[in-house]
């Protein structure tokens, strides 16, 4: 048998912490593959994704957070940014079935459920960019840390056209929208930034940026004018590239690039409202 071989108190406990995250989102991801693949063949469908195995794997990932350095030392940031993008994949399924109202048992509070700890993790991603954007901010410009980007732009953007559908039916709710709308704008042009320096280092970010402003115009949420300004500065930006091309999908990058230049001639056709008929 061998001997216990204690860490040194110098090595801290972030490496041993990130390979208690590879093996629970190795298991989560085995499972949700399996799904999926039978999903697509026919032999199951998403509402047989069982919502105590995530549930099971949440309470690995909180037990695991009882450890963490609360410290704001890069690799505690990075750690704690990579626990909150594994437990928005995890209820990720969940969100937008009958299963977000329903309690998840193992928590005594009525209002526990997959939408509340999705939201919950989002939030706090807000609040972890905030600080690397302030004191860290070589960290968001890591690849590992860019799906949390991703994640909390659509989130915003969901938020977003949410808010524009109820404001557009709200004929007094101009003013009740401000802030909220101060908020999630705030959050997603934070992620556009990061993404948009990230396509600097690597070519594949490029495509997302146009994506994520494709998504907005799509919505409703952001103008030709400001779409095109973005344009211009994720196209500059990219062009600066010094770095050798990455492994990535072309086609699906012809395909976000596309999508967003037909929504930028959409919105100059029809000047941001109607079709224009002379």
């Amino acid at each position: 048998m061998w001997p216990p071989h204690p860490l040194p108190d110098f090595c801290g406990k972030t490496f041993t912490s990130l390979c208690k995250l590879s093996q629970v989102m190795q298991e989560v991801a085995s499972v949700y593959f399996n799904q999926r693949l039978a999903c697509q063949q026919g032999q199951s469908n998403e509402s047989n994704f069982a919502l105590s195995f995530a549930e099971s794997k949440f309470q690995k990932l909180l037990a695991m957070t009882d450890s963490l350095s609360p410290g704001n030392t890069d690799h505690d940031v990075v750690l704690h940014i990579l626990v909150h993008t594994a437990i928005i994949d995890i209820f990720q399924p969940f969100i937008n079935k009958e299963s977000e109202t329903h309690n998840l048992p193992s928590f005594a509070s009525p209002y526990s459920s997959a939408r509340a700890a999705f939201g919950a993790s989002i939030k706090q991603l807000q609040r972890l960019m905030v600080i690397c954007r302030w004191q860290n901010p070589r960290v968001l410009a890591m690849v590992s840390t860019n799906t949390a980007l991703v994640h909390v732009s659509n989130a915003m953007l969901r938020d977003g056209a949410l808010q524009a559908a109820t404001l557009s039916s709200n004929e007094h709710g101009g003013l009740l929208g401000q802030g909220y709308e101060a908020e999630w704008r705030s959050y997603f042009l934070l992620c556009l930034s990061n993404c948009q320096v990230s396509a600097m280092c690597y070519p594949a970010f490029k495509p997302v940026c146009r994506g994520l402003v494709a998504m907005a115009m799509q919505d409703g949420i952001m103008g030709y004018s400001e779409a095109t300004s973005w344009m211009a500065a994720i196209d500059e930006h990219a062009s600066r590239v010094r770095f050798g091309s990455q492994p990535t999908d072309d086609s699906g990058d012809r395909i976000h690039t596309t999508k967003s230049e037909e929504w930028t001639t959409f919105h100059q056709v029809t000047w941001g409202n109607d079709y224009v008929v002379d």
